[in-house]
């Protein structure tokens, strides 16, 4: 009979499985010894398949391999000579600075076209505005070309290998002393011209205290220091750079005048209290006290206090310090403090202003400080274009040359659309009489608008 198609398909299936038998019954193939399993037919020899089963190295396709070798030599054509860092001297050789002022004309050039798109009141707020077209943008190129001779020399003095180490820091800090960070900022303040905040600083008379700011160069011309306001804001107050041959030789005689007590501010365990330290100076010198402030972050601080000589007396601010009603520090908004004010992490005006409440008393001196320094606070995010966070600037208010433009272009558009509607009266008499013969029936009016 006729097979089902399952059964065919069950059939078809068997002899694709099972081998054709030979005639003696033993598996059997050309070129095999009898009773030996035949090889299968995409077999290959053991020597190649050990070569592919050995892993290869990995490697990038093609196309990405050439887009990295166009991204190199792309960065290979444009790179032009950098300025050297300040931080890059110290372990500088003297193959570092070959070819670094190169490009000074091309420096000059780009800044000169950045100058041309600055505004009057953006001129203004770099001191450059002097009334004419280019005389201030002139006078502030000759000051950078000045200021680049003279990084330039430093830079040079510093990489002679037959210069004394210890010559760097005087080399370093003389040039910092003098162009500060910004050029034509404040040399009180440090602010741009167009923000100084010297004249707004209110000035308190300490009676017995005499505070000196001992500033690291890093901090030296930064907008955001706070240390720059307490020669402004108290009476008898000095700034002197950490480094620098004559502030140090300044500070040393400090430290050996013998009608004043001196003392670091420096969170020690064997720091004194500030009553502790107001009651040896009463015994030694008549109250008379010289407070040293140190002005850097914390790594750089811990350096700088190792230059003071053994013996040096230190004080601390206590627990319950006046600093203890503000969660977070006042110069936050402008810097990048880590933790609270519990942990020490304070501004130096926060914390000069705490140490002279605890010995002289005074709270309206205290919060006179904490005031100026958010009215600088504020200066500095202007000058980085941000918003004020204490509202202690009047903000200025809209330019007028804007509005008298949109004033303008309304009054001309308004006239363009006077006299078309006077063209189109005249012109098309009849598309009027229509409109306004219309207009007797209510309907037809309503329908026209």
């Amino acid at each position: 009979g006729l097979a089902t198609p399952a059964a065919a398909a069950a059939a078809a299936a068997e002899d694709s499985i099972m081998p054709s038998a030979a005639p003696d019954g033993a598996v059997a193939q050309e070129g095999c010894e009898e009773g030996a399993p035949a090889p299968l037919e995409n077999q290959q020899p053991q020597a190649e398949q050990q070569q592919r089963q050995e892993p290869k190295p990995y490697q990038k396709p093609k196309q990405q391999q050439q887009q990295q070798q166009q991204g190199k030599q792309s960065k290979a054509k444009s790179a032009t000579p950098r300025m050297v860092k300040l931080e890059d001297l110290e372990d500088a050789d003297g193959t570092l600075f070959e070819g670094v002022y190169d490009n000074e004309e091309q420096l000059v050039n780009k800044l000169m076209a950045t100058l041309q798109g600055l505004s009057h009141k953006q001129q203004r707020l770099y001191g450059i505005w002097d009334g004419t077209a280019d005389g201030g943008k002139r006078a502030f190129i000759e000051q950078w070309r000045q200021r680049h001779a003279e990084r330039r020399a430093m830079a040079a003095a510093m990489a002679d290998p037959a210069r004394d180490p210890k010559d760097r820091m005087p080399l370093r800090t003389s040039y910092i002393l003098k162009w500060r960070k910004v050029l034509f900022s404040c040399p009180n303040c440090w602010l741009l011209p167009g923000l100084c905040v010297c004249g707004r600083m209110r000035r308190f008379t300490p009676q017995r205290t005499k505070v000196v700011v001992h500033a690291h160069h890093a901090e030296w011309g930064s907008a955001s220091n706070s240390g720059s306001l307490l020669p402004t804001s108290l009476e008898g107050a000095e700034i002197l750079l950490y480094g620098h041959p004559e502030h140090d030789q300044r500070l040393r005689a400090m430290l050996d005048d013998p009608t004043r007590t001196t003392a670091l501010l420096w969170p020690g365990s064997d720091s004194l209290l500030p009553e502790q330290l107001a009651q040896l100076a009463a015994e030694r010198t008549g109250g008379r006290l010289t407070v040293v402030a140190l002005d850097a972050t914390w790594s750089n601080a811990r350096r700088m206090q190792g230059w003071f000589p053994k013996g040096t007396l230190t004080v601390k601010l206590p627990p319950e310090s006046t600093l203890k009603e503000n969660k977070l520090s006042l110069l936050r908004p402008v810097r990048k403090y880590r933790g609270d004010l519990e942990s020490g992490r304070v501004s130096t005006v926060e914390a000069v202003a705490s140490l002279l409440y605890d010995l002289e008393g005074d709270e309206a001196m205290y919060r006179g400080l904490l005031e100026n320094l958010k009215i600088k606070v504020d200066a500095c995010r202007l000058q980085k274009n941000r918003s004020m966070v204490y509202d202690t600037h009047t903000p200025e208010e809209p330019s007028a040359r804007r509005r008298w433009k949109k004033k303008q272009g309304l009054a001309e558009g308004q006239e363009e659309e006077g006299a078309a509607a006077v063209d189109g009266g005249v012109e098309d008499g009849v598309a009027s009489q229509t409109y306004d013969g219309a207009s007797d029936d209510g309907e037809v009016a309503e329908g026209s608008r």
